[in-house]
């Protein structure tokens, strides 16, 4: 296992599903996942899998990571009065914190309709860092606007690193003229 041992110390976390059937196996039949740059399936899968099928069989390899940042609200529920309200009216703001040890790319992908966001357009956060983003009801129509705000979170390390958000969003419109 020489010059494995270093590569599995970077891992922040990650699981070994065992099976009993097939001890001995000599490789991961479906498959690894690594998402941190430093591993390739080979250095990775080798070093698991010299240091555990001698005693076990082993069905799949995954690491996984703690996401890249974390965000609140989860959801955003908001009344717009016809009339009344501002238009277009901001409805919520999400702030998501940089919890990765590099840069981060949040990006808006898509919206349900009447619904807008300011503040991530291939926006820049830093390690440790706070981006606020904006949820807007565009007041285009005059009728109720729900579904899924959706971010892509791109990490800036070169590992590729992707990870996408869907944020619920409902605006309720009250007093509207029916037709």
């Amino acid at each position: 296992m020489t010059g494995h041992g270093s590569l599995l110390g970077q891992v922040e976390f990650f699981a070994i599903l065992i099976s009993t059937e097939g001890a001995g196996a000599r490789s991961c039949n479906r498959g690894l996942r690594s998402l941190h740059p430093a591993f390739t399936e080979t250095t990775l899968h080798g070093a698991i899998v010299e240091a555990a099928t001698s005693v076990i069989g082993i069905e799949d390899v995954i690491v996984e990571h703690p996401p890249l940042v974390t965000f609140t609200p989860s959801s955003i529920d908001e009344v717009h009065t016809f009339a009344v309200s501002p238009c277009p009216q901001d409805v919520g703001t999400i702030r998501f914190t940089n919890r990765s040890g590099f840069d981060l790319r949040i990006q808006a992908l898509s919206h349900p309709s009447n619904i807008g966001s300011v503040g991530a357009n291939n926006a820049l956060v830093q390690a440790g860092e706070t981006l606020n983003v904006t949820i807007r009801f565009q007041c285009l129509a005059p009728r109720d606007a729900e579904g899924n705000v959706r971010f892509r979170v791109l990490a800036q390390d070169g590992s590729g690193r992707e990870e996408r958000i869907d944020i619920p969003v409902r605006v309720i419109v009250e007093g509207a003229p029916d037709g």
